[in-house]
Parts: structure tokens; C-alpha cells; sequence
């Protein structure tokens, strides 16, 4: 039996900020995990007003997605 889940990574621990929406695909012991969508841009100190509407832009760009849809939230921890 297979089951996937929709994952969202952020990463805002450098000058650049990217984001991600990757499914992950659970078979028995093993799991894969494909991107769906992805964006990165130069962080310019305003990643509280801009992650959101990103965010919304990467779901909209996977047709299916919605928040809702989201199961999992990886975020880098960082620098150092």
C-alpha cells in the first residue's frame, strides 16, 4: 500500500531564501520524495511579509494543493 504525503521546506538561513513543495511517497520500509515546485530568491530582510504569498504562489503553480493539503513542514535551522 502507498501513501504520499505533501511536504513544504523553507529555508531562510542564508542570503538566499527557497522554498519547496515535494511528495513524498511511503512503499513499506522505503520512502521517496519528488519536488513538485520550487523558488528561491535574494532575501532582502522582509521574509515575514513575502514567505506567505510565496507560499500561496508555489500551491497555485501544483493545481492540486492547497494549505490544507500540507502534512509535513521541514524548516533549515541556521547558520551554524
Amino acid at each position: 500500500m502507498k501513501k504520499s504525503a505533501l511536504i513544504l521546506a523553507i529555508n531562510t538561513a542564508s542570503l538566499n531564501t527557497s522554498i519547496a513543495l515535494l511528495e513524498k511517497t511511503l512503499a513499506g520500509k522505503f520512502s521517496v520524495s519528488k519536488v513538485l515546485a520550487e523558488k528561491s530568491w535574494r532575501s532582502k530582510s522582509n521574509e515575514a511579509e513575502k514567505l506567505m504569498p510565496e507560499i500561496a504562489t508555489l500551491l497555485k503553480r501544483c493545481k492540486t494543493a492547497a494549505f490544507s493539503d500540507i502534512k509535513e513542514i521541514y524548516v533549515v535551522k541556521g547558520p551554524g
